[in-house]
């Protein structure tokens, strides 16, 4: 980073070695001096030709991370799916970093086939020989677009669908002869100069607030709500219900002829009877109407026996 600075200065290789040097110790900070002033320089750094290069190597040496090539490896593995151009532009990033591959590129590609998520182009790869990484990506990224550009088809396919469905399906609504009537109610006219966004929201004046003495809906009553200190036409509330209509519902209730009880025919005392038959029942009981209606001429008895 530092050498591109150094290029983008106007005649900065032209600056003399311990320049260079005093703009390295300048651009990285009161703390990186300090721990730079520490440092003590070994047999890899004596090597250096130039003070700024030795200053350089001996900042990296400090600063730079010793990454595991185990570590690079499973981080390298581990690199998920992305955008063809994308995924190969982070697999080339993870395998500069530690990795160290004998063959870069057949292990970008190895990876690239194994992780993609192109749906059916490892297929399409196992049948194809020579199979080097420039001509992998050329056929991902051929079919990968081909995809982008038939669901885009298809999206605007739906779309004109859509369109066509909800014209055919669109009915004008008639106009109505009567034309509302014009508000009684005062309606002050806009004020040449005004506040932008702020108005009285009283009666929507913009040349005065709610809490001015000039504001004339402050005794007017709404049309709309009921409520006094406003106009119908700024009104926020919901309309007050003056007339409510009455609707009467007749409720009829009827009953089928068609009796599903089972009954029994008897004889009480010479008199025929017809009973339901109720297996729940533990005893065989009649109705008070029953009773008055036949066997009134027997006295009712108390029961003994619960």
């Amino acid at each position: 980073m530092f050498d591109n600075y150094i290029e983008a200065i106007i005649g900065g290789y032209n600056y003399s070695d311990g320049r260079k040097r005093a703009l390295l110790l300048h651009c990285i900070g009161p703390e990186a001096q300090r721990v730079f002033n520490t440092l003590r320089e070994d047999d890899e750094v004596f090597l250096e030709r130039t003070e700024f290069l030795k200053a350089k190597k001996m900042l990296s040496k400090k600063y730079t991370t010793k990454i595991h090539e185990i570590a690079a490896r499973v981080a390298f593995i581990k690199r998920q799916q992305l955008p063809v151009d994308d995924y190969i532009l982070a697999l080339r990033h993870l395998s500069l970093n530690g990795c160290n591959f004998r063959n870069e590129n057949e292990a970008i590609r190895d990876q690239f086939v194994e992780k993609t998520s192109v749906h059916g182009i490892v297929e399409k790869l196992m049948g194809k020989s020579d199979l080097i990484l420039d001509k992998t990506v050329d056929f991902a990224r051929n079919i990968e677009q081909s995809r982008l550009d038939a669901r885009m088809v298809d999206n605007t396919n739906s779309a004109r669908q859509s369109y066509e469905v909800n014209a055919a399906n669109f009915k004008p609504k008639s106009r109505s002869k009567s034309r509302p009537r014009p508000s009684r109610q005062h309606t002050p006219t806009p004020a040449t100069k005004s506040t932008p966004g702020r108005h009285c929201y009283r009666c929507g004046f913009a040349a005065h607030l709610a809490n001015s003495t000039q504001c004339r809906a402050i005794k007017e009553t709404c049309r709309k709500c009921g409520k006094q200190g406003h106009y119908s036409h700024v009104c926020m509330g919901q309309s007050t219900v003056n007339h409510i209509d009455d609707v009467v519902f007749v409720l009829t209730l009827t009953s089928s002829t068609f009796n599903n009880s089972i009954t029994c025919h008897l004889l009480i005392n010479d008199i025929p009877t017809s009973l339901m038959v109720d297996t729940g029942s533990a005893r065989t009981l009649i109705d008070k109407v029953m009773y008055y209606n036949t066997f009134s001429q027997f006295p009712l008895q108390l029961l003994l026996v619960r």
